[in-house]
């Protein structure tokens, strides 16, 4: 981010974005217009990066002035611009992983494995980056011991892993059990990472995940709150906290923080965000609402949106559709039973209501009560 004064010596010039990179020192450079037309404002905005002078980004808002000061409509587009081109999801983020693509795991860059991090967080059922984001993290934290970041790094990897099991050999990665040892390992770099850097977002952001690996919802609460103090517009935590602070208990809070991670992400947002939603309504015996988020959250090689249709679709009446999913959830997880699947969602902070409900409609469908 650059001082105003620094750029503006350079507005209504016909100069070339990669120079103007150079003589700042910026990788990127945000340009756009502003043109109001009777009472409606329109602000263009792209993302240039000003190595090879590639546009990476561009979007047009365009807002009625009646309904608001020109002030008020300028400070939502620059936020909603920040979120677009900022953060773990964003513009930048997309091109410099893509970039970061060629290099070896071990070689990767505190900033690199970070967003190779969030990558996992965004596609937990992805085995390949999951063993690079485990490499990396492992690699960050023995090359700079005392960064607070590649703490934090560690621990959001281990915690993934400890939940899919995604990455992992043998028993493992199909055994809730078996890989429960990563819980106190988390923790214990998760905590590394707040003592580093207490001012930190990433870091306790960590926190909180990892006191939802011990089922803390109120220490939650308190760490989500320090999270949205630091930074309320990052729309990667918000999906997760709003998933996860919801699953351990505290549904409405989650829904509203989810809800708003979805709007700041928009198209960007991963589809299984959408669980809460779904989920919540699965609760509440809001069967169809329920099936319809899952539909929206469905991802094709996830076993879980394979598991929640077996689990809802019996309750609509669809016990038969329900029962031909089986095959294919079986198929994407071997070792699913009735049994697992309450060990899983127990592990998940899910209460003894919601996992009898599920393990109920499982019955009806015909799943297996053990696994072999």
């Amino acid at each position: 981010m650059l001082a105003r004064n620094s750029t503006f010596a350079y507005k209504g010039k016909a100069t070339d974005i990669s120079e103007i990179g150079r003589k700042l020192g910026a990788q990127y450079v945000v340009e756009g217009s502003f043109r109001r037309a009777a009472d409606t404002i329109r602000i263009t905005a792209q993302l240039i990066d000003a190595r090879t002078g590639n546009h990476v980004w561009a979007q047009t808002y365009e807002r009625t002035e009646g309904t608001s000061s020109p002030l008020k409509i300028q400070n939502e587009i620059a936020r909603l611009i920040g979120v677009a081109i900022g953060g773990p999801v964003g513009a930048i983020a997309k091109v410099e992983l893509e970039r970061s693509r060629s290099k070896a795991p071990t070689e990767l860059s505190t900033f690199e494995c970070a967003l190779q991090t969030f990558q996992f967080m965004r596609e937990p059922f992805a085995t390949g980056v999951a063993r690079r984001a485990r490499v990396c993290a492992e690699a960050v934290v023995k090359g700079e011991p005392t960064n607070g970041l590649a703490w934090t790094l560690l621990a959001r990897v281990l915690m993934t892993q400890r939940w899919w099991g995604t990455g992992l050999d043998g028993l493992e990665a199909d055994d809730v059990g078996k890989r429960a040892y990563l819980v106190s390992r988390a923790v214990e770099a998760a905590n590394r990472g707040v003592d580093l850097a207490p001012g930190s977002v990433i870091a306790h952001f960590a926190l909180f995940s990892a006191y939802y690996l011990t089922c803390q919802p109120e220490r939650m609460r308190i760490e989500a709150e320090r999270v949205l103090a630091l930074n309320p517009n990052d729309a990667a935590l918000l999906g997760i906290m709003g998933n996860n602070i919801a699953y351990a208990g505290l549904w409405d809070l989650g829904v509203q923080l989810a809800q708003k991670g979805l709007d700041l992400a928009g198209p960007n947002a991963p589809r299984w965000w959408w669980w809460v939603i779904a989920k919540d309504h699965y609760r509440k015996g809001e069967y169809q609402q329920a099936l319809d988020y899952f539909r929206r959250s469905y991802v094709e090689q996830s076993w879980m949106d394979h598991l929640h249709l077996v689990y809802t679709l019996p309750y609509l009446g669809k016990a038969e559709e329900a029962r031909a999913e089986i095959p294919i959830l079986m198929k994407l997880k071997p070792n699913i039973s009735i049994q697992e699947a309450d060990r899983v969602y127990s592990m998940f902070c899910f209460d003894r209501d919601f996992r009898d409900k599920m393990t109920t409609a499982l019955r009806r469908a015909g799943l297996r009560e053990e696994g072999e």
